[in-house]
Order: structure tokens, then C-alpha cells, then sequence
């Protein structure tokens, strides 16, 4: 995919801290800190960054369909297009996963609310994900089917009722343990 031009990353880190690397020259857990991640934003070994960071890229940085203030550190979410775990039912084979960093940032914001509910009234396949803790993955869930009813109802409380529902829901959700041993990514 292409990258939106003239939209750089900035002092943006988000995917610094929430992405897990598991190369092998390089592992990190999820939702903590890279190593590299130099103090002002940034990697210190941006040149010969791991594969996972060289080919990796937010939603924000891929579409113009997000706005400039939707860069994750910005708008507390973290976009992700995605071509696994689509539904067969579903006809496009191209989804998106939204990871929530900062919720009340997020589901605050109107244009976003909006968007997560245009992307299920066209049947795109959304992915809710929500976990935060230090190596530990988020619990995430298939967002389409729950939603709907809501969306279809047409009102901004109906959706952001369901959302928090789903958020609640996700922040109880036993998150799967990460440890780096012998240099690989492994679970408990």
C-alpha cells in the first residue's frame, strides 16, 4: 500500500510502544516501550530497524480517508487495514482494527464515532481491540455483528451505548501473557 504523502509520523511513538516484534534479530513485548524508542521520539536504530517496524505502517499514515488529527497519539487509536481474519460472509477482504490507547480521548470524538458506524453500515469488517497492559496483548473483538442493531437505530447514543458495552466488556477479557525467552515471543 502506498503511504498518504507529505504525512510523516512526527513525535508520534504509539506503534513503538503497542506493537509486538518477534524477529529474529529483534523481540518486544506488547505495550511497552522499544528499547530504541530514543527519549524525544524517534528510533536509534531506525536504518536497520527490525522488519516488523521497516514494513509496517497506521492506518493514518496509509489513508487520506483519515484526517490529520486522527494520527493515533492525537486521536487515541491506533488504525490498522488488515487482511486477516476477515469473515467469509464478508464480501471485501479488507478490514480495519482499531486499537484503543486512550478511550475517553476516542470515543469522544464525534467524527470518529461516526466513521466506526459508516464503516459498519457499508459492511467493512471493523475489529475493536483494548488492552493495555505491559506484555500483555489486547483482547479484541469482531465489531460488525454487535453493532449494527445500533448503527442501523441511527442515533450517536445507540452506538456510543453499544461501544462502551464492548469496551467494558474488553477491559475484563483475560489478556494473553507474552515473555521473551531464548530471544522469541512466547505465551504463558
Amino acid at each position: 500500500m502506498k503511504l498518504v504523502p507529505n504525512r510523516e509520523c512526527g513525535d508520534c511513538t504509539i506503534c513503538c510502544h503497542h506493537i509486538p516484534i518477534n524477529q529474529p534479530d529483534f523481540v518486544k513485548l506488547p505495550n511497552v516501550n522499544c528499547e530504541h524508542l530514543l527519549k524525544n521520539g524517534g528510533c536509534s536504530i531506525y536504518q536497520t530497524r527490525p522488519a516488523t517496524c521497516a514494513g509496517w505502517y497506521c492506518g493514518w499514515r496509509h489513508s487520506e480517508v483519515f484526517k490529520d488529527d486522527w494520527r493515533p497519539d492525537k486521536l487515541g487509536a491506533l488504525i490498522e487495514i488488515s487482511l486477516k481474519g476477515i469473515p467469509n460472509d464478508f464480501p471485501a477482504k479488507e478490514g480495519i482494527v482499531i486499537k484503543i490507547i486512550d478511550r475517553q480521548n476516542a470515543l469522544s470524538n464525534d467524527d470518529f464515532m461516526k466513521f466506526i458506524a459508516i464503516m459498519v453500515s457499508r459492511g467493512t469488517a471493523v475489529t475493536l481491540s483494548y488492552g493495555l497492559e505491559p506484555g500483555c496483548s489486547a483482547a479484541s473483538t469482531f465489531l460488525n455483528r454487535v453493532l449494527k442493531p445500533a448503527v442501523e437505530i441511527g442515533t450517536k447514543d445507540a452506538v456510543m451505548g453499544v461501544i462502551n458495552q464492548i469496551m467494558d466488556d474488553l477491559e475484563k477479557f483475560p489478556k494473553k501473557k507474552y515473555r521473551i525467552e531464548d530471544g522469541k515471543l512466547l505465551t504463558d
